[in-house]
């Protein structure tokens, strides 16, 4: 029996396709001479693969049929992984099918490589190149990667994220002429942004601004402050639309962010419970503390409006042994507790799986199951109906979120 008909058995309220998208992202792909070629002219993932000798280029996402609505598409995380039981085939009109095992499940589009990014090759643009993202029509800029966070040349103590592995001084942020403490982004990297920004517009219904965290929040405002004008400045339709990504803002910055053209913001709490917050999320706890992000989120909707603050939480990190919970029950009911207790104050919870970085405090230890990522996405979109608080697809939608499913559900449970 397929993968997909024993979990919609166990999940009767979840739609096939929904059910597939998020096996994909928790069983992946193999890796094989279709997924190499599929890779071709699709938005590369920021990871290559070892293939036959060689790296090769993978696509980022994959198009699934939507089928319980003809004619839309899902979009999902391709993440190579050797044992899966999912692998593509090429088709001979140089289309691409799913497979699991020796039985054909669906046909598949990878997501193609946008025009404007073809256009930044050629133009050697690679500061564009390093932070513009594509997810979808969603197109994610992070002008700022490195977090004050992770530790500082001379420095004995770390204050990053104990599941993150994004925030350290690379090769990307050297790219994007990035220093420590500066607040704003470099001339040439911003100037690019807003050369590149206005040809990628046509293919985009959502523009979210992301970077490295700091340890002086009023610099951090101005940063988004400065990044949301020049995305204004360099298509005024962009207003409305922008997600501002940054950390817990006092509200005085937010009202700036707001006028300068941001529609929506997402501060990232990441874990509900406060006791496991301070030992996973340092950094947050020690240079902003839990109680005053939690009221920067709601005065954020006072300045947003209901529906427009979101939180992103890494599901399956508050399990992680030996500072997580001990059950999955006792993790389910911390999260469905700070759900309920955001979406009744008017914010969105969104929920990404957790995926162990090898370069993170967490990069050796193991993800959660599909069945509690499911549980809980179950769970908390009841609560999105309770509270009459659906994801806004002005913000988000499921043209864009790729290992999350809360649009999706959503739009099934309407």
């Amino acid at each position: 029996m397929l993968r997909v008909s024993t979990l919609e058995r166990s999940y009767p309220e979840i739609p096939g396709s929904v059910l597939l998208k998020a096996d994909l992202a928790f069983s992946g792909l193999q890796v094989n001479q279709a997924l190499v070629a599929a890779g071709k002219n699709a938005s590369p993932h920021f990871r290559p693969v070892e293939f036959q000798g060689q790296r090769h280029p993978i696509p980022y996402f994959l198009h699934l049929p939507d089928a319980d609505h003809p004619g839309h598409e899902l979009l999902a995380l391709v993440r190579a992984e050797p044992t899966s039981p999912y692998h593509l085939e090429k088709r001979g009109d140089g289309g691409f099918d799913l497979w699991e095992r020796d039985a054909r499940i669906a046909p598949v589009r990878p997501h193609p490589k946008p025009e404007w990014y073809i256009w930044a090759e050629k133009e050697g643009l690679r500061r564009a190149m390093v932070s513009f993202d594509p997810h979808g029509d969603m197109l994610v800029v992070n002008l700022t990667p490195a977090c004050d966070y992770w530790q500082a040349p001379g420095e004995t103590t770390s204050f990053r994220c104990l599941f993150c592995g994004y925030g350290a001084v690379s090769a990307r942020s050297e790219c994007l002429g990035q220093q420590r403490g500066v607040t704003s982004p470099d001339h040439e990297t911003l100037r690019e942004f807003e050369r590149v920004l206005p040809l990628a517009r046509k293919h985009l219904r959502h523009l979210y601004l992301v970077g490295g965290s700091m340890r002086d929040r009023d610099a951090e405002g101005e940063r988004y402050v400065q990044i949301t004008s020049a995305a204004v400045r360099a298509d005024a339709s962009f207003r409305g639309i922008i997600g501002c990504g940054s950390q817990a803002l006092p509200k005085q910055w937010m009202k700036r962010i707001h006028e300068a053209g941001a529609g929506y913001c997402c501060f990232n709490l990441e874990i509900w419970d406060p006791v496991l917050w301070e030992k996973l999320c340092p950094g947050k706890a020690a240079f902003i503390g839990r109680d005053r992000w939690l009221q920067d989120m709601m005065d954020a909707v006072d300045i947003f409006g209901r529906g427009a603050v979101f939180s992103a939480f890494v599901a399956g990190a508050e399990l992680v042994p030996p500072l997580g919970f001990r059950s999955s029950e006792e993790a389910l009911a911390s999260a469905v507790e700070g759900t309920d207790w955001m979406l009744s104050r008017g914010m969105v919870p969104i929920y990404s799986p957790f995926s162990p970085i090898a370069n993170s405090a967490y990069g050796g230890t193991t993800g959660p199951t599909l069945d509690y990522f499911l549980r809980l996405n179950l769970e908390t979109a009841k609560l999105r109906k309770k509270h009459r608080l659906l994801v806004d697809t002005r913000f988000i939608c499921s043209d864009c979120t790729y290992a999350q499913i809360e649009c999706d559900l959503d739009q099934a449970m309407r």
